[in-house]
């Protein structure tokens, strides 16, 4: 799967749509947000040992559910894709189960535990992305912007051109100096892919802004506070 694909479950409940409002998910996929799943996902696993699935329970696993849709739209919003499609295929062998009619509880408390993995083994790597190579990150803004001339993207990632073309041939070497910085243009990109086509989404990156004092977007990212005003601006994009 290419790494810009769109996670898509295949279940109702976990549905993504592409002109979803992305200021309900302003907040991110921060470590509290996960933290209060995986203690809802514990309780609901202990309330289905105990009791089977009385409606009581069924309450739970519908709020359950509804949070783990919340983590994972967050997931594809800041291009974490592997914790997006683990959560939608866990959560879709759940809905299964449950479509199935009168299903057994530790079937159930099974599925429930696959995702509370999945949530503990993210926040255990301190971000999926993190791990990535720079070849890696590189080929997925590659494959996120066709037809976009590597000289811009290097320019966009912060890195030589020399450096792009040998990271989309797959060659080891330098690293980037600062990740973070390429970190942070990969989550605008994923963002923007939403909102316009890919030779637009390196003009807008590439062209200086007033409302930016005259800089580009992407001169933004070397700072952190001026990248996450960068974001703000690109969910307002979104929302709009």
């Amino acid at each position: 799967m290419r790494f810009c694909q769109l996670v898509t479950p295949d279940v109702r409940f976990m549905s993504y749509h592409r002109d979803m409002k992305v200021q309900d998910l302003a907040v991110g996929l921060d470590e509290a947000r996960i933290g209060d799943l995986m203690t809802a996902l514990a309780a609901l696993i202990d309330s289905l040992d105990d009791e089977g699935l009385t409606n009581s329970v069924r309450e739970l696993l519908a709020s359950a559910l509804q949070q783990t849709k919340n983590v994972e739209r967050a997931a594809i919003e800041v291009v974490e894709t592997e914790l997006a499609a683990g959560l939608s295929e866990e959560s879709g062998h759940l809905a299964a189960i449950l479509a199935k009619g009168d299903p057994e509880a530790d079937r159930i408390a099974e599925r429930l535990e696959a995702i509370r993995e999945w949530l503990r083994d993210y926040l255990d790597s301190g971000g999926l992305w993190q791990d990535k190579s720079g070849s890696e990150l590189t080929k997925w803004v590659l494959a996120c912007l066709p037809g976009v001339p590597q000289e811009d993207i290097a320019e966009i990632l912060g890195v030589s051109t020399k450096t792009v073309r040998r990271w989309d041939k797959g060659s080891g070497g330098d690293e980037p100096t600062n990740r973070d910085r390429l970190l942070a243009a990969i989550r605008i990109i994923g963002q923007l892919r939403y909102v316009f086509p890919p030779i637009a989404i390196a003009r807008w990156l590439l062209t200086p802004q007033t409302r930016f004092d005259g800089a580009s977007p992407s001169q933004l990212l070397d700072d952190a506070e001026q990248a996450l005003r960068l974001s703000r601006e690109v969910i307002g994009l979104r929302g709009a």
